[in-house]
């Protein structure tokens, strides 16, 4: 268990798209989510594993659970850090990405650029969480694919390599993603 140095919560299913390569199936219609007093109940526990270094918040899309900012704030006392990972639609503008994210105040946030989510949030609202971030101090980095070569090269143009991207090479042929025949092998 000592090389365990990581621990994910799925907070909730709700997510405001409903991207086709889905391996979760989260969406607008999903209602499923844990409950705060467990969450931060295990949060307790955690605090006690010394080789627990962070701790990553995923969905559906974890800016929708109400008790987000206090998970977090809960992970940064016990001196663990936290991750995000977000679809960015609560960022229309700089502004507002830089207060949500004050409120939320993660060590890193792992923001989803693609053709997939796309259809659903502008563009621009990521990159007004990857602008939030650097002015915060915040680690960011881009998750995509491979062949997303218009937004790979837009994100570049805007931040160069300041900015981490990371393109998955493949789609896990589960959930939302099989159902679409969208699911591909490593």
């Amino acid at each position: 268990m000592d090389s365990v140095i990581g621990v994910s919560f799925a907070l909730l299913t709700r997510c405001n798209a409903k991207c086709d390569h889905c391996n979760v199936e989260s969406g607008p219609e999903r209602t499923e989510e844990l409950r705060l007093e467990n969450v931060l109940r295990w949060l307790d526990d955690i605090k006690q594993l010394k080789n627990i270094q962070w701790v990553s918040f995923i969905g559906g899309e974890p800016f929708l659970y109400q008790g987000l900012a206090r998970a977090a704030k809960k992970v940064r006392e016990s001196d663990k850090k936290v991750k995000v990972f977000t679809n960015c639609f609560w960022a229309p503008d700089l502004d507002a990405a830089k207060q949500i994210l004050h409120d939320v105040m993660p060590n890193h946030i792992s923001v989803s650029a693609d053709k997939y989510h796309q259809k659903f949030i502008e563009l621009e609202n990521v990159k007004n969480v990857i602008r939030a971030c650097f002015e915060l101090g915040i680690t960011v980095t881009c998750q995509t694919y491979r062949d997303e070569h218009e937004i790979i090269s837009a994100m570049r143009a805007e931040f160069g390599d300041a900015l981490r991207i990371r393109p998955a090479a493949w789609i896990e042929p589960v959930g939302r993603a099989a159902q679409n025949g969208l699911g591909t092998t490593r």
